[in-house]
């Protein structure tokens, strides 16, 4: 075409037709999409001019006809080719993580036949195998055995997996006279993103297998839980919006007023009471439009409040938790502040900051490249503005300093003697050396963090600190503590209000897009598609980038068919919302002007499109629908009773639990591990300047340990560098010398002796005999019995002063070793280790 055309400057139109040439050409996404414009059309078909009046004479001439011909070619090609052309495209996108994900799934596969386990996500797909073509499969018959009837709640949330796994069990039953129960309300599946599917449930009674049953269903059209102006503003309300969407494909084969055919409900409570207020924005600048909501919000809660309403009463409602409550949470505290808001996130372990600074301690503890800033700066600031109550601390503040200028120094100076403490003491110590109850309101978060920390160790996990982080930030930081009643208006999803109920209901910024293609994040939602077109059909299920280009390819059903579910899925939602409260429901959200505003374009769009009229819609600012009058009903009584199985637990009778530090005070010790302890524990109080050293006991034990594995002397060295890399044995001049002198040691002829290999040795065996003065059995361990031929040496390891009672001891180790070998010529020695050396017992 461009080749016939010399000056598209008397083309009619020329500049137009120009731009889709060289856009053409240049396979623009957009250009190739879209296609031509009428105009160029007629120009192709002859219906309109080619030429503008500058061109007019070259009508009639013969290259006027080539140029249409040509022209009507192109746009015949790219028509013909285009669904082929964007399909190719769409399905080569993310055709690279498709693979990335098949490759995470063999070594999903690999990793469970391993471990002999596979995850529970694939137990339906694994239960469907095993019933695949079988009407009575042997599983079911199994089960079957100990069930004599089915019922399903929640059943407009089955997955189509879920259900094909089902079924077979209900008919198995049903066929065995049996019965089944299938609970559910289409309007109420808002779970389609986890694999809920409404129109099991919508066309239950098409099923050809239940054909053959007798089927009943039961419409349940009473409401029970809120009053008459809530019940019939629902009843007038959800008609006309499914109509509104249902217009935007009237040739769709699924209708939303089929779906809503049965919302007609009476109320339980026929006394004409309840109240509904919305209120929509008209396109405000956005900090306006949330400033004017809250302080709308914080209006209608106080008026409430001054009427007797107590605000645990009320539950604001948010469709994305993370965005939305994070944001009414910060403005409350802004506009609002005597307002308390409480959101399920502000009861997760990782919402303590005491909490959170023990975590990030035992981060820095285990970082010995020093290169984990943001645990060590979020520690010094919250250590400076929390505890020490410098609140006007900041980030900035801190830059410029070092961990030991603002630490404690029992924490930044002891680092490696922290290390060698068992992680329950360590964390315990943590809390001391921090002051972590100087930080209000923590007490419950720290409780259940014990508690939870305890099962972690009783549950056999590694007893390390990277492991126990590892479990921190995969599971632990999403605990909940305890929580009876909640002291505050509380913030929860639409989806997790699911089957509660609130005696008032706030659903503010109700302006979230029905069918927008694109996430948050910019990127655009994934389909996955698969088609009975040739070539495509050969590739499977594929993932398909969400965009209106998907409507030029073989995609097209898929892509229509989400956007109708997503319809079904905006109306749903707007359903489980709207019949969550009991007496009063608030809505408050945007919208544009009335030319622009679309039943499909935001959910705050469609509710103003199903209300608005002439009368109601007058304010240039805002758009106000308001029905009844605000109610507010105080708490029945609780009937008294003397059942203790009965009694209600109240709020106010509630006893505060602390978490009170003190220095531990014991009049008897059960064991020296206990006085260690406690030594420990009295080092940190004295504002917490001493060292954390290794009682003598503690060392004592510890060089038990390293000899036992001593077999020949001259594995003195191995041993002794592989218990320094066990932590055995600490770094420090005290260490050096321990050490240092056990090696010399075995220079002596004697103790080289009692370590060859060809000697018998028993390391700490016990030797049950009785106690002479108490006249009971007890047990003895000497350290170390050598045995070589016909003589037996027994050696006891000391890093004490020498004492009187550690010969006697010794003596009746060699007592005993004489009744069981009297044949045996038996010696004794008590090794002073840092001391006279060997000292023989006669």
């Amino acid at each position: 075409v461009m080749a016939l055309i010399d000056d598209f400057g008397i083309i009619s139109n020329g500049k137009n037709v120009l731009s889709f040439l060289l856009k053409t050409k240049a396979m623009d996404k957009k250009t190739l999409c879209d296609g031509p414009s009428a105009t160029i059309r007629g120009q192709a078909d002859g219906s309109k001019a080619l030429y503008n009046k500058d061109g007019k004479s070259k009508e009639a001439d013969p290259v006027s006809d080539d140029i249409r011909n040509a022209l009507s070619r192109l746009i015949t090609l790219c028509e013909e080719r285009r669904k082929e052309y964007f399909s190719a495209i769409l399905a080569l996108q993310k055709l690279v993580s498709l693979r990335l994900l098949e490759h995470i799934n063999e070594k999903v596969r690999e990793i469970e036949g391993e471990a002999g386990r596979f995850t529970l996500s694939s137990t339906p797909a694994l239960l469907g195998k095993m019933v695949e073509g079988n009407d009575a499969p042997f599983i079911f018959e199994k089960i079957g055995t100990y069930i004599n009837h089915v019922m399903i709640d929640e059943f407009q949330d089955t997955s189509r997996m879920q259900w094909e796994n089902f079924k077979k069990l209900l008919f198995e039953k049903l066929a065995s006279g049996g019965k089944g129960l299938l609970v559910g309300d289409i309007k109420q599946s808002i779970y389609r993103w986890r694999g809920g599917d409404w129109n099991i449930l919508h066309k239950i009674t098409e099923e050809k297998e239940l054909r053959r049953f007798h089927i009943h269903p039961i419409p349940l059209d009473t409401n029970y839980r809120s009053h008459q102006v809530i019940v019939d503003f629902n009843n007038d309300f959800f008609p006309p919006a499914a109509q509104l969407l249902d217009d935007i494909e009237p040739d769709a084969d699924i209708k939303l007023k089929d779906i809503y055919a049965d919302i007609k409900q009476i109320a339980k409570k026929n006394d004409k009471k309840g109240y509904v207020r919305v209120k929509l924005y008209k396109e405000a600048d956005k900090e306006t439009y949330q400033r004017e909501t809250i302080l709308d919000m914080a209006e209608q809660i106080k008026a409430l409040q001054e009427n007797g309403l107590s605000l645990d009463q009320i539950a604001i409602l948010v469709r994305k938790r993370k965005k939305t409550a994070s944001l009414l949470i910060d403005m409350f505290a802004k506009y609002a502040p005597d307002i308390r808001l409480v959101s399920d996130e502000a009861f997760l372990l990782e919402a303590s900051v005491g909490i959170q600074m023990i975590i990030a301690a035992l981060r820095l503890l285990i970082d010995k490249q020093h290169t984990d800033g943001i645990s060590e700066k979020y520690l010094m600031l919250h250590y400076l503005r929390d505890v020490q109550k410098k609140e006007e601390t900041t980030l900035q503040d801190i830059a410029a300093m070092t961990a030991k200028e603002v630490l404690p120094e029992a924490f930044a100076a002891h680092q490696e003697e922290l290390l060698q403490l068992p992680l329950y003491l360590l964390t315990e110590k943590l809390w001391h050396i921090f002051s972590l109850t100087n930080i209000s309101g923590e007490d419950i978060y720290i409780l259940t963090f014990f508690d939870e920390l305890q099962n972690y160790l009783r549950s056999g996990k590694t007893p390390d600190i990277q492991s126990f982080l590892t479990y921190w930030d995969e599971k632990l930081h999403s605990s909940s503590i305890p929580v009876s009643s909640v002291a505050g208006v509380r913030i929860l999803t639409i989806h997790k209000s699911k089957g509660l109920e609130f005696h008032t209901v706030f659903l503010p910024f109700s302006d979230w897009e029905i069918e927008k293609d694109i996430q948050q994040d910019g990127q655009p939602d994934v389909l996955w598609c698969r088609t009975n077109e040739a070539p495509f059909n050969e590739l499977g299920t594929l993932p398909i980038p969400c965009s209106s280009t998907v409507k030029t390819t073989v995609f097209a059903p898929d892509y229509e068919e989400e956007h109708l579910e997503r319809r079904v899925d905006a109306l749903n939602t707007l359903y489980v919302a709207f019949t969550r409260p009991k007496a009063n429901l608030y809505i408050w959200g945007e919208i544009k002007e009335l030319q622009k505003c679309k039943s499909n374009g935001s959910a705050s769009e469609l509710i103003y499109l199903t209300l608005r009229n002439d009368e109601n819609d007058t304010n240039n600012e805002h758009f106000t629908y308001e029905i009844g009058e605000p109610l507010v009903e105080t708490k029945k009584e609780e009937k008294e009773t003397e059942n203790r199985l009965c009694l209600k637990h109240k709020a106010e009778d509630a006893v505060e639990v602390a978490v009170v530090a003190r220095n531990p005070v014991l009049n008897f010790m059960q064991s020296g591990q206990a006085q260690d302890y406690l030594q420990q524990l009295n080092e940190g109080d004295e504002e917490d300047t001493r060292a954390i050293k290794l009682s003598q006991r503690e060392v004592g034990k510890r060089m038990h340990e390293v000899l036992s594995r001593i077999d020949d002397a001259c594995q003195i060295e191995e041993v002794l560098s592989q218990a320094k890399a066990e932590g055995l044995i600490g770094e420090g001049e005290d260490w050096e010398a321990i050490t240092s002198r056990i090696a010399e040691s075995f220079h002596n002829p004697l103790i080289a002796s009692w370590f060859q290999s060809e000697n018998t040795v028993y390391n700490e065996c016990a030797i049950a005999s009785i106690d002479k003065d108490k006249d009971m059995p007890c047990v003895l361990r000497p350290d170390r019995v050598v045995m070589n031929g016909s003589n037996i040496t027994v050696i006891d390891y000391k890093f004490g002063h020498p004492n009187r009672h550690y010969y006697d001891q010794v003596k009746e180790y060699m007592n005993l070793m004489k009744q069981m070998h009297p044949t045996h010529n038996v010696q004794g020695y008590i090794w002073y280790i840092m001391g006279k050396g060997p000292i023989k017992v006669k």
